[in-house]
C-alpha cells in the first residue's frame, strides 16, 4: 500500500516533468509552424479539420 507522502511525491514530481516538457506550448508552436510552412501539406478534408481542431485547442486568443 502506499502512503500519503509516496502519493505526493509521485503526485509533485509527474507535475514538474509535465510542466517542464510543456507538451500543451509544444503543440501549439507544431500546428503554428504547420499553418506557416507546409499548408499545402494539408489538403485533405480530414488533416485541414485537424489542423483546424488542434489551432482552437491551442490558440490563447
Amino acid at each position: 500500500m502506499v502512503s500519503a507522502a509516496e502519493a505526493a511525491a509521485v503526485l509533485l514530481v509527474a507535475g514538474y516533468a509535465i510542466g517542464r516538457l510543456r507538451p500543451y506550448r509544444t503543440l501549439a508552436d507544431w500546428t503554428h509552424h504547420q499553418l506557416r510552412a507546409r499548408l499545402d501539406r494539408w489538403q485533405s478534408t480530414p488533416r485541414q479539420a485537424a489542423l483546424a481542431a488542434l489551432l482552437l485547442l491551442t490558440d490563447p486568443a
